[in-house]
């Protein structure tokens, strides 16, 4: 009986770090995609002296880097346990704090 529950348990985890996985991996391809295109939108806004598009630019760059830092902090986490990964630790196949498995 124990035995199953665990199980069940295990297979929860595993599947809200799938979730957590997939969140990562949409936010790392916005993220890949919009920081070219507002560097590039910057420059050619300095280029042409648009001061009014130069102020909006900056600001949306900063919330963009701010927003990604913050989802990453936050999104590095055991869904068991929540401990926070090591930087280091890319795709953990397990927690190494409480030692549940989190993939398959």
């Amino acid at each position: 009986m124990d035995n199953k529950k665990e199980e069940n348990h295990e297979e929860i985890v595993i599947q809200k770090y799938k979730k957590i996985e997939n969140m990562n991996t949409v936010v790392m391809a916005i993220s890949i995609f919009l920081l070219p295109i507002i560097v590039i939108l910057l420059l050619i806004a300095e280029f042409n002296q648009f001061e009014n598009m130069l102020m909006i630019l900056k600001i949306l760059l900063i919330v963009v880097i701010s927003v990604m830092m913050i989802f990453f902090l936050f999104i590095r986490r055991c869904p068991n346990c929540r401990a926070r990964f090591d930087k280091y630790v890319l795709s953990p196949t397990y927690c190494p704090f409480c030692r549940i498995r989190l993939k398959k």
